[in-house]
């Protein structure tokens, strides 16, 4: 029996342990948003969260997403585009992070080259 207390004991201590991680983490955020920012976002999670129980299966957005990452992560793998990596010279399966972040840069440098460079400047 003196075992069974001590693994209990543990898990007591795992799980308070955890409760002050989220409470730190919660009161870091709030603080570096600020009050109200932090009760707006806390706003929107509940509104998402009532969102994902009422919303049709067809409209739910966060089950839509997680569709997308099961079908990302078992099928689209299996036909990686393949690009050049100026950086490193080699060729490489971009992630989807990077395809964005090629895009955006992509978009800003179009931008940047239909703007004369005196408007860069400012």
């Amino acid at each position: 029996m003196h075992a069974a207390w001590k693994a209990l004991a543990a898990h007591d201590e795992t799980i308070r342990h955890l409760h002050l991680r989220r409470l730190r983490d919660r009161l870091l955020t709030m603080i570096a948003i600020g009050p109200e920012n932090f009760r707006a976002m806390l706003r929107g999670f509940h509104l998402i969260d009532e969102h994902f129980r009422t919303a049709p299966f067809h409209r739910n957005l966060p089950v839509l997403m997680g569709l997308m990452a099961i079908w990302y992560n078992n099928f689209a793998m299996l036909f990686p585009a393949k690009t050049t990596s100026k950086r490193r010279g080699e060729s490489s399966t971009p992630s989807p992070s990077e395809h964005a972040r090629l895009r955006i840069r992509a978009r800003y440098l179009g931008a940047q080259r239909d703007t004369p460079a005196t408007d860069r400047l400012r």
